[in-house]
């Protein structure tokens, strides 16, 4: 018989529910420091803050509060936001939010949050943070211009060297944004089923360490779905009514030269539906903004459109073609340089393609889009190793190998887009490319 040593994250994990279940419950009061404060932008000059107290006793009396300032002993700024809950999962707590406005742009910003009527001791560890503007210029200095984490298919479990990298990127100041294309914390797998909220409130703990120093946007995955979406919506505000979005679940925003539309792959965006109609207005708007400062234009969606995972082949074989038959077009249309997902537990890049024919070998002003697969950050599902051969996918550029998790990082001057694909444990760059305009 063969034994397989338990990670340390999965104990923990363990752990965690043993704490959830049994010892909270009479101890909830004690512990209602706030924990999993994460980021989100709101608009050009704001940034949305949501953090976490166990007990729902906190809604009635808590005056969820942030301070914030040019340096940790001078936070003279304050705003006051609301307090809420919900009930799916079992989940018990309390869930606080305030808006931090307005913002300069390229400042560091030093915040802390908390209940405002309560003692010193009740405050969040303080945090600093930068907003980029939305554009950018050739001017833009090169110190200025910092990476963007692209990370998919994270969960609570096997994901510790990814977030691990997450922060100590965001701690050495070069990576104020990471952007989560779906499936978060895996809480569906866990049980439970009826009561594993604790998966979310364990996973935004753990994310807190890179999620309050950088912007933390999402977009949903199938894990999600979970409870009607009700975790999702709950931990996670994005700035829908900035970006003219009918519903919580897409969005777009600008981040220091690129257009980021952020849409639903887990709700209707078949032609005449209301997210195709929203992302076909947005990607319009887009392209008139590519000359004044926004050259970039990148669709982020939880599910492929080219893939050539051998794991889960039907999604490449059956479900890819149908989402291109949809999407495709719109994209071709409007020139957007990259299509961006995960759902497959691996990574690959193609060439700019079109209709299943590579129109460009090379990526300068390249004539279609570049598709690509970042799903390997790590959950307790494990990455997928196989892919088809080359033959059975001539637009394939570029793929992963073994089931090592890794990440994405992104970076955009006027001219050129940057990616580099890193394994997380050894921070090794196994695949690197650029467009350029």
């Amino acid at each position: 018989m063969t034994m397989r040593l338990v990670s340390w994250q999965t104990l923990c994990t363990l752990l965690w529910i043993v704490v959830f279940l049994f010892i909270w419950p009479s101890a909830e009061l004690v512990f209602s420091i706030p924990t999993g404060l994460h980021l989100a932008k709101y608009n050009a000059t704001s940034v949305k803050c949501i953090w976490y107290t166990p007990g729902l006793t906190d809604i009635l009396s808590y005056d969820a509060t942030c301070q914030w300032g040019t340096s940790a002993s001078s936070m003279l700024n304050s705003v006051t936001g609301r307090s809420y809950s919900y009930t799916a999962g079992g989940f018990n707590g309390s869930l606080h939010e305030a808006t931090l406005y307005p913002l300069e742009h390229l400042q560091l910003n030093f915040y802390r949050c908390g209940n405002g009527n309560d003692d010193q001791s009740l405050w969040s560890n303080i945090w600093h943070f930068t907003l980029h503007p939305d554009t950018i210029s050739e001017k833009m200095r090169a110190e200025d211009l910092r990476w963007i984490g692209l990370v998919g298919d994270m969960g609570l479990d096997e994901s510790a060297y990814t977030q691990q990298e997450l922060l100590r990127n965001s701690e050495a100041l070069i990576m104020d944004l990471v952007v989560h294309v779906g499936d978060i914390s895996y809480a569906d797998d866990y049980f439970p089923a009826k009561n594993n909220s604790y998966v979310w409130i364990k996973y935004m703990q753990d994310i807190e360490s890179f999620a309050a120093a950088a912007l933390y946007m999402t977009c949903p995955g199938n894990h999600e779905a979970q409870f009607d979406f009700a975790a999702y919506t709950n931990w996670l505000s994005m700035p829908t009514h900035a970006s003219d979005s009918p519903s919580p679940f897409y969005y777009s925003f600008d981040h220091a030269g690129v257009h980021f539309a952020m849409m639903s792959t887990e709700h209707d965006f078949s032609p005449g539906s209301k997210q195709h109609e929203w992302l076909a207005r947005d990607l319009e708007k887009a392209q008139f903004r590519r000359h004044l400062g926004v050259p970039w234009l990148i669709v982020i969606g939880h599910r492929p459109l080219y893939c050539s995972s051998v794991t889960f082949s039907h999604r490449c074989t059956e479900e890819a073609p149908l989402y291109r038959q949809w999407l495709e077009p719109l994209l071709h249309l409007w020139d957007v340089d990259a299509y961006i997902c995960g759902h497959n537990h691996n990574y690959e890049r193609s060439y700019p393609v079109y209709n299943m024919t590579v129109t460009d070998k090379s990526y300068v002003r390249p004539r279609s889009t570049v598709y690509i697969v970042n799903g390997a950050a790590g959950n307790k599902e494990r990455n997928d190793p196989g892919f088809a051969p080359s033959k059975d996918a001539p637009w394939r550029a570029a793929h992963g190998d073994g089931v090592d998790t890794g990440w994405v990082r992104m970076k955009a001057s006027a001219t050129q887009l940057l990616f580099e694909y890193h394994l997380s444990k050894d921070r090794r760059v196994v695949d690197t490319f650029s467009i350029f305009r």
